[in-house]
């Protein structure tokens, strides 16, 4: 059975790994066994300014004077996702619980995110994680056997019960159906826990890290972990030098902050598991289901992925909209209050559509080529990017101007036109270049002239330029 520990950081061009294929992780890999345990509990080999659950620098040595909190995040059905808070963790172990489904126990110790959640109930193994890390257990409830045993821990006074301690440290959010709805705010656990006299620094012995790969390893773009109901798709960044997780195809973010779920690290242990027959939980179809007892004071092999920073190779996008040469950095005006344009990725077989309308962000759809349904939406604001199946698109904001002019039909076209050509002529040679769309239309009223300029880094005297030209336009066209 699979046990999923992955590693979190925080953290229009296009660029891509170079392709391999994608390791697929479904059933017991062969090899001598690894003895996880051993490993991690190496001595330390981080220097003092290090985390020593990730082996990043800390900014503030300070949030290593209070306990780890250990926090039972939902991951099912798929309508808790995104979850609140998860891109923030230090670890986050991912475990099967009941049905083929998964639950996160996620260790917070050098972040504090506004809240925590969809919180749910503890597992046998959070008596075991909640210890190795000497943690706040942070989580809604339990069966009743479970919750004699975490009474009968040494880690009792520091477990707080969402159901019973409540306010402030927990709150349910109206917007969600219940039991889903249920958050937890880590200031205010850390702040109980110091009134109670339990957020003392736990003697806790770092993690070892290095740069160096091991030998004997394999290139490994993508991993996938298939739980059962849920496929789980590890996608590596070679930009950022992260992996970045999907789930059933679809991005997994965090729900306060937008951000990718992403691990430098991606550990998967074959651990055993056993039902505990003195734990029942429910019946299914008549057969009595039990708590699972996952081992991990045993041994068993691991697969280990990690990655590296490197160079991306970038990849060209092809403009449906306005049919321009392909190229991997692609300007797309949006000259509309509300506006529609798409592009194309060929090497990455998907199509993207942007939807502009006013007041709102860009809304991103993303297909794959032989499909009408969009496998990912997301919206972009600002300068943002956004990751798709191992590619990172760069989007940036640039501004243009608009200009309109209705003439009369008897000023004559061709004057007009030579004006136009004469000044562009003139500032080609006098001022830096700018990028302009000129359109001529007939309508009722006349002939109507839309021109809109790419703001290409203004310099002194442009605003100037541009208002001089809407006046001229204006009195050519007897104030139209």
């Amino acid at each position: 059975m699979l046990l999923v520990l992955s590693a979190l950081l925080l953290l229009l061009t296009a660029c891509l790994a170079n392709e391999r294929p994608v390791r697929v992780v479904t059933a017991t890999p062969g090899g001598a066994p690894t003895r996880v345990a051993a490993a991690l509990a190496a001595p330390a080999a981080s220097a003092p300014a290090l985390n020593p659950l990730t082996g990043l620098l800390l900014p503030d040595l300070a949030v290593l004077d209070r306990r780890p909190l250990a926090v039972k995040i939902s991951n099912a059905p798929d309508t808790v996702r995104p979850q609140a808070g998860l891109a923030l963790a230090d670890l986050v172990f991912e475990h099967y619980v009941e049905g083929g489904l998964t639950r996160f126990t996620a260790i917070y110790w050098t972040h504090t995110p506004s809240r925590l959640g969809s919180i749910r109930s503890a597992r046998l193994i959070d008596l075991e994680l909640t210890a190795m890390y000497g943690a706040i257990l942070v989580y809604s409830g339990a069966n009743e056997p479970i919750r004699q045993r975490i009474a009968a821990s040494t880690f009792a006074a520091r477990a707080y019960e969402g159901v019973t301690v409540g306010a402030p440290l927990y709150f349910r959010d109206p917007a969600i159906e219940a039991p889903h709805n249920l958050f937890a705010v880590p200031a205010q656990v850390w702040a109980r826990a110091a009134a109670d006299g339990v957020n003392d620094a736990p003697n806790l012995r770092a993690l070892s890290f290095s740069t160096a790969f091991p030998s004997g390893g394999e290139p490994a773009p993508a991993v996938t972990v298939n739980y059962g109901p849920d496929e789980v798709r590890w996608v590596y960044d070679p930009i950022g030098g992260l992996y970045t997780r999907y789930v059933d195809g679809r991005l997994h973010t965090d729900a306060d902050t937008g951000t990718p779920i992403t691990a430098a690290n991606v550990v998967v242990l074959y651990v055993p598991h056993r039902d505990d027959e003195s734990i029942p939980v429910g019946e299914w179809n008549g057969v009595t289901i039990y708590s699972t007892e996952i081992q991990l004071w045993e041994s068993g092999p691991a697969l280990i992925v990690r990655g590296h920073k490197a160079d991306g190779q970038p990849l060209t996008l092809q403009s449906i909209t306005t049919g321009k040469p392909a190229t991997h950095t692609l300007a797309l005006a949006f000259d509309q209050p509300y506006a529609e344009r798409t592009f194309a990725v060929p090497a990455q077989r998907v199509a993207f559509r942007l939807l502009a309308s006013p007041d709102n962000p860009l809304q991103v759809e993303v297909y794959h080529s032989d499909s009408d349904t969009p496998f990912l939406r997301t919206t972009v604001t600002g300068t943002s990017t956004i990751e798709v199946e191992g590619a990172r698109y760069d989007f940036t904001p640039a501004r243009y101007l608009l200009l309109t002019a209705v003439h009369e039909p008897v000023l004559p076209l061709a004057t007009l036109g030579g004006i136009l050509l004469l000044a562009g002529i003139l500032a080609g040679f006098l001022f830096p270049a700018r990028v302009a769309w000129v359109r001529l239309w007939p309508d009722a009223l006349g002939t109507g002239l839309e021109v809109a300029v790419e703001h290409l880094g203004w310099i002194a005297g442009d605003e100037h330029e541009v208002r001089q030209l809407a006046r001229t336009l204006a009195d050519h066209t007897d104030g139209g």
